[in-house]
């Protein structure tokens, strides 16, 4: 395994895989861009509907329309994608929990040895002068 993989039970995580799956088909920029287009039409309606230009409000209101549904969609990408990473670190911190319970079995193997060793023939330990 490489330092680029996860591998959790049979499922294996690339990093690059892990990094399109972020960007959820879409790049951070691309979302940024569709809320900066759908607030522009907000103020564009807005200043349609103070000057009496009900037509172009309408108009303007249907893009906005359009623009709301595509962040939605975004807004549901970035809810999976939510949920997928605080699986993964749950998983994760798993890992790290077992990590620590059989470094901790090892220290005490050890330390047990040592003690058995020591007990045995003290004259066997020696101490760096």
């Amino acid at each position: 395994m490489t330092g680029a993989e996860l591998t959790t039970d049979d499922t294996k995580f690339d990093k690059q895989e892990a990094l399109e799956c972020a960007a959820g088909g879409s790049k951070p920029e691309e979302s940024r861009s569709a809320l900066r287009s759908y607030n522009q039409l907000y103020h564009s309606c807005f200043q349609a509907i103070m000057s009496g230009q009900e037509m172009q409000a309408s108009s303007i209101e249907q893009s906005m329309n359009t623009h709301f549904e595509q962040l939605l969609v975004e807004m549901d990408k970035n809810k999976a994608l939510q949920e997928q990473l605080a699986q993964m670190q749950k998983e994760m911190l798993q890992m790290q929990k077992q990590a620590l319970e059989r470094l901790a079995i090892i220290q005490t193997r050890l330390q047990a040895l040592f003690t058995q060793t020591y007990v045995s023939d003290p004259s066997a330990v020696h101490y760096p002068s």
